[in-house]
């Protein structure tokens, strides 16, 4: 068997993953049951290469999973100055790149960026994923760093 390569510094490549099975049994229920999963740890436990791992088409392929059913957006948190809308506005451009199949979700898309409004609310969110869900396809929202936009109180209040 050769041995475990170590990446201490970077996630680790897809291909090169292993272990963490009974969170990506966990992972894969969810998917399949179109439910979430948060995974929390310290820094370097390897959290963001399990995201690369669920992202990789190595993961649909060894679930058994349609790979082209799901628009995988990834996004990191880390060093966002969060506000709900900017929060909405980079996972939309993210979802949008990944759409590129989908012109007319590339319209809607644009559209919701495009328009003026104060905020993005959860009927825009709800009418693209509508949009989705008529293509046959699903999200999958993976939020990288997440404790990066669940900041105290205080800090959400002074950031609106």
């Amino acid at each position: 068997m050769p041995p475990i390569e170590f990446f201490p510094t970077k996630p680790v490549p897809p291909e090169k993953f292993v272990g963490r099975t009974s969170e990506l049994y966990t992972i894969f229920d969810q998917i399949n049951n179109c439910g979430h999963v948060a995974i929390d740890g310290g820094s370097g436990m390897g959290k963001s290469s399990l995201l690369n791992y669920i992202k990789s088409p190595i993961f649909w392929d060894e679930k058994g999973l349609s790979f082209s059913k799901a628009l995988i957006v990834y996004h990191n948190c880390a060093g966002d100055s969060f506000t709900p809308k900017s929060f909405w506005q980079e996972v939309l451009k993210e979802l949008r790149n990944e759409a590129e199949d989908d012109a007319d979700l590339q319209g809607k898309i644009d559209e919701l960026l495009n328009a003026e409004k104060e905020q993005i609310e959860i009927r825009d969110i709800r009418q693209i994923l509508r949009h989705i869900g008529k293509r046959d396809k699903f999200l999958l929202l993976l939020l990288d760093d997440y404790h990066g936009i669940l900041g105290t109180p205080e800090e959400y209040i002074n950031s609106l």
